[in-house]
């Protein structure tokens, strides 16, 4: 009997026996059956939701990483601009001292 309610499926089966479409003497089968059904489908759940879980740590981990990855970058790029606006005020007064020398010789 527990194949042919294999066949039918948990959803069959509850219906026939709401309905009373089963024997009367396999219900008692279809119940321990449906019961079977309904533990494996929590094990299914819990395991799937374990599962789920481990994944979503593994996510926020990769992102912690990433964020921490960011801020170094973030950092480095802010000492790069550091230095080009130490750069560039070094070359304009070294533009500036040059304009001034071209100007006093010229006089």
């Amino acid at each position: 009997m527990r194949l042919q309610f294999e066949n039918l499926g948990v959803e069959q089966v509850r219906t026939l026996m709401m309905s009373g479409g089963l024997v009367t003497q396999h219900n008692v089968t279809a119940l321990e059956w449906l019961a079977e059904k309904d533990q494996e489908a929590s094990r299914l759940t819990a395991a799937s939701q374990a599962e789920m879980a481990a994944t979503a740590s593994r996510a926020v981990a990769a992102a912690e990483r990433a964020a921490t990855a960011a801020e170094a970058q973030a950092r480095t790029a802010k000492q790069a601009l550091t230095t080009a606006i130490i750069a560039t005020a070094i070359a304009a007064v070294a533009l500036i001292m040059s304009i001034i020398a071209y100007f006093h010789l010229a006089l």
